[in-house]
């Protein structure tokens, strides 16, 4: 039997689990100037905190936003 689009995206994702993740050696983010800085900062924490990054410093930009 054929697996469907679903079985097969399901299928993929739990492979993608059981592969070990290298972690990278980041340890701080600065968020340049835009209208949603705040927002993307969070964003930004989660992110890397869902991919195994616990101790990572994630700043704002002082630069004035510019745009429109």
């Amino acid at each position: 039997m054929k697996e469907t689009h679903r079985q097969m995206k399901e299928r993929k994702l739990n492979e993608e689990k059981n592969v070990k993740k290298e972690i990278l050696p980041i340890t701080e983010v600065l968020i340049g100037p835009m209208r949603h800085q705040k927002e993307a900062a969070v964003a930004c924490k989660i992110l890397l905190k869902d991919n195994g990054y616990e101790d990572v410093k994630v700043d704002v930009s002082k630069m004035p936003y510019r745009g429109f």
